[in-house]
């Protein structure tokens, strides 16, 4: 991981866009890594680098959605892959609801008149998150 921000970051988001499971451990490696290179805390801010932070997590939601079903039919003594599966899935939200919040909180950076729409798809995938993620409420309410 680069430590000069004015470096690309070096996330393969067409690797990480081909999955098609999250139920394997280098899949949710592989998602929980992008989440936080872009995510990380350090500039710059910019739209593009938002905008595939919010296209892994979409991805992520999406797999989970299906690979949850596998999940919540296990017996109720979880084996330690299942254990690992949701310790996993709670650390991906984490690092994307923290993202999320860091890129509202430099909003001066990236956000312009011009993709005013942006601004309302992050804070509304930053409510999905927390909601879905922490509360465990099923789908949120757009905001």
């Amino acid at each position: 991981m680069p430590n000069d921000p004015s470096q690309a970051y070096p996330v393969d988001l067409d690797r990480v866009l081909e999955l098609r499971t999250v139920r394997d451990t280098g899949s949710r490696a592989l998602v929980l890594a992008a989440v936080r290179e872009l995510g990380r805390d350090v500039p710059p801010w910019t739209a593009e680098r938002l905008a595939r932070l919010m296209r892994i997590e979409e991805l992520f939601q999406t797999l989970l959605v299906y690979d949850q079903i596998e999940f919540l039919r296990a017996p109720a003594a979880l084996p330690d892959a299942e254990r690992d599966f949701a310790l996993t899935v709670q650390r991906i939200c984490l690092e994307a609801a923290n993202g999320f919040q860091r890129f509202l909180r430099h909003r001066e950076d990236w956000a312009t008149p011009e993709n005013a729409g942006l601004l309302h798809r992050v804070t509304a995938r930053f409510k999905s998150v927390v909601d879905r993620c922490f509360f465990m409420s099923g789908p949120s309410r757009p905001i």
